[in-house]
């Protein structure tokens, strides 16, 4: 499989069309340049705007493309066990730091609550049941908002970068059960 093939799938699931693909990279890209432009109006380094731009590329990208059926599918296919789903979630913990290191006064408590609520949210989420992952999950939303939101000296960035990643996790992320077969039923 060449590298390009590979990326697409990996980014945008299997078979996406071209408007899937075109939903996902338009507001993905308008999301980089208007975080690039605004870190670009504190005085930012050069490295650090193209940071905060990838980061919000991917960010808004994920929650897009994992609301999307070719990247559920994939991630169907990819994470129907509940250790992988968490796998998953906890593999997002740069996320968390960077967030935390650019867009917070006080870079340190915002990394270590993220990262609390991060692994929480991920071993909780491979721990329910069927029945109950999906309110668990609603919950470590509103717990992550809650937490962007009450972390003193935080900016607008921060509670948007927070709030965003948390609905591409525990959100769009859709959850996964292992399919069932005849030897697993009484």
């Amino acid at each position: 499989m060449r590298t390009w093939d590979y990326l697409s799938t990996r980014l945008v699931g299997p078979n996406a069309s071209a408007s899937q693909v075109t939903l996902i990279l338009l507001p993905a890209l308008m999301a980089g340049l208007l975080c690039a432009k605004a870190f670009e109006a504190e005085d930012a380094v050069d490295w650090m705007v193209a940071a905060a731009a990838l980061l919000a590329v991917d960010i808004v990208g994920g929650c897009i493309a994992c609301s999307l059926p070719p990247l559920q599918r994939l991630h169907a296919s990819t994470y129907a066990d509940p250790l992988k789903q968490a796998g998953f979630q906890l593999w997002h913990f740069g996320h968390v730091a960077v967030i935390a290191w650019f867009f917070s006064d006080n870079p340190a408590s915002a990394a270590a609550l993220g990262l609390t609520l991060l692994s929480f949210g991920a071993i909780g989420s491979c721990m329910c049941t069927p029945s109950v992952i999906g309110g668990f999950r609603v919950v470590m939303l509103l717990a992550w908002s809650l937490y962007a939101y009450a972390l003193p000296g935080t900016s607008e960035l921060f509670l948007l970068f927070s709030m965003a990643l948390a609905f591409k996790l525990f959100v769009a992320f859709p959850s996964f059960q292992p399919a069932r077969t005849l030897a697993d039923t009484p």
